[in-house]
């Protein structure tokens, strides 16, 4: 059992291991989202983040690209993904 008050262990997502992929987290600014990317960028993908806050999108991008070491593996776009027009292409 986790200690109160104590981070969760990071996402398991080794059996996803394999040629680099260009991973998209929604909601990736933060949270579960945030600690996935953390660990696809450790097995060397590359990740896109969304999150509706772009203050907070921003200082996640920011962290995980100096975390990495290099920026060109991390994206972020401000986008709520419940919102049509905030999702769709074109």
């Amino acid at each position: 059992m986790q200690a109160a008050g104590a981070p969760p262990p990071p996402p398991d997502v080794s059996h996803l291991a394999g040629p680099p992929k260009r991973v998209v987290i929604t909601g990736g600014s933060r949270g579960f989202g945030f600690a996935l990317a953390q660990e696809f960028l450790r097995m060397g993908d590359s990740v896109a983040l969304c999150g509706r806050d772009a203050g907070r999108l921003e200082a996640a991008v920011a962290a995980l690209r100096a975390e990495c070491g290099d920026a060109s593996r991390v994206q972020g776009l401000p986008a709520n993904c419940s919102s049509p027009q905030d999702v769709q292409v074109g």
